[in-house]
């Protein structure tokens, strides 16, 4: 069995060095997602192709040194991972399922790209006290 250990850092999440640095969505309302200011003219052209509106386990798998625009992002790779509609009258039980079945797409992409670390960006979730 791998070793498995989770670190809080206060660092941005685009300065950490890792296999993957994911970015969990919320689906806004007819715009596009928001995400970190270097990702986030990619995200609005994905958005306008009809290629990704972060609907729930819609994902884009990305490469850093082709998309970063106004920085520098440290990891090799970056997935857009869309859960939905979070919080429009949604029951906690329902909102802890779309993490549940995100969790599920993260590992899926670790095993695929053979990823050891993983950097987490969860959207606020404020029902579920995060």
């Amino acid at each position: 069995m791998n070793d498995c250990r989770v670190v809080l850092t206060a660092k941005p999440e685009y300065s950490v060095q890792s296999d993957l640095l994911v970015y969990c969505l919320e689906q806004p309302e007819d715009k596009a997602p928001v995400t970190n200011k270097m990702l986030q003219n990619y995200v609005n052209k994905a958005f306008e192709l009809g290629d990704f509106k972060a609907k729930a386990d819609q994902h884009l798998l990305l490469y850093p040194s082709a998309v970063s625009k106004g920085g520098t992002i440290a990891s090799k790779r970056i997935l857009l991972l869309g859960l939905g509609k979070m919080t429009e009258g949604r029951k906690i039980s329902e909102q802890a399922e779309i993490l549940r079945q995100a969790g599920g797409r993260v590992a899926k992409t670790c095993g695929q790209i053979k990823a050891k670390s993983v950097t987490l960006c969860l959207p606020s979730c404020k029902e579920l006290g995060a």
